[in-house]
């Protein structure tokens, strides 16, 4: 009868697709001087808090360290008025320490990422989010001293993959020089075997980096941990870099890499259920690392 009955026995899920959307929004173009609070232009709202929590007499942009953009005072919240699952900002700061959030629309934080350490020209933040929405962001700069040149705003053509939560640490700020192992990078503890752990700039990047030689244990502690996702952004210029994510009990619960061999930077992916540490395989010494992100099925 040309009819076929299919029976479905695993559970499963719709999703209607849209059409991918970016909005970007250069706030160094906008002149100098004092704005309202909030302050709804292109396509966002800009909100001032002060360190009590109450609002700002008003916005602010300024020319700072060779850049211009929004001043963060403390707390500004970005508030995108289309729906998007991923907000890039450009940032300056000089603050030392900067936090960067993505709320939810039920308050809760559904990634979070910090730069450290004094930044030098400007520096990408990127807050991925999936099954929904940003609703804001949260920008905290508790010494001041940081300013948001641009931000886009994404909506996937698709339902993202990345997870609703993420923790990332980056070496792009940190000291550099030799130290001794294990180095503490965040909730993330670095163990180089052999010794010593060595951070640095490399030669056409910009930032600090991690060098990877020999075998690198990453051991991501709580809150973030355990992760089902390890996301590294690598320079392997010669295809030696190799991981394996690694569960509580010991388990090898996942594999990745080598990548092809590039002067540029990668992203190197891993993924596994429960991963507690990974360990990082490499036999050149022209491999280094920037960024390592925790990403986890679940809010923290």
């Amino acid at each position: 009868d040309r009819v076929a009955k299919v029976s479905m026995p695993e559970p499963h899920e719709f999703f209607r697709v849209v059409p991918g959307i970016s909005n970007c929004f250069s706030l160094a173009a906008q002149p100098l001087g004092a704005k309202p609070n909030p302050w709804e232009v292109g396509g966002f709202k800009f909100e001032a808090f002060n360190a009590a929590g109450a609002m700002q007499t008003q916005n602010t942009i300024v020319s700072r360290s060779g850049a211009t953009g929004l001043d963060v005072v403390h707390t500004v919240r970005i508030h995108p008025q289309d729906d998007c699952d991923i907000l890039h900002l450009d940032v300056r700061q000089t603050s030392g320490l900067v936090i960067f959030e993505a709320i939810g629309p039920l308050g809760a934080v559904m990634a979070r990422q910090e730069l450290t350490g004094v930044g030098t020209g400007l520096q990408r933040v990127t807050l991925r989010v999936a099954r929904g929405r940003i609703h804001y962001v949260r920008v905290i700069s508790p010494n001041a001293l940081c300013l948001i040149a641009n931000l886009c705003c994404e909506r996937t053509q698709q339902p993202s993959t990345p997870p609703p939560y993420s923790s990332c640490q980056s070496v792009s700020n940190a000291m550099a020089g030799q130290f001794a192992s294990p180095y503490s990078l965040g909730d993330v503890l670095v163990t180089v075997t052999p010794g010593p752990v060595v951070v640095g700039s490399v030669s056409g990047l910009g930032g600090n980096w991690l060098k990877l030689s020999g075998q690198i244990e990453f051991k991501l502690l709580p809150p973030s941990a355990p992760c089902h996702r390890v996301r590294m952004r690598i320079r392997d210029f010669e295809s030696v870099v190799t991981v394996k994510a690694i569960d509580a009990a010991g388990n090898v619960v996942g594999e990745a890499g080598p990548l092809p061999g590039s002067a540029s930077p990668q992203e190197l992916v891993v993924n596994g259920m429960g991963i507690t540490r990974v360990v990082v395989s490499s036999t050149s010494d022209k491999t280094f690392l920037q960024d390592i992100c925790c990403e986890r099925n679940g809010t923290p």
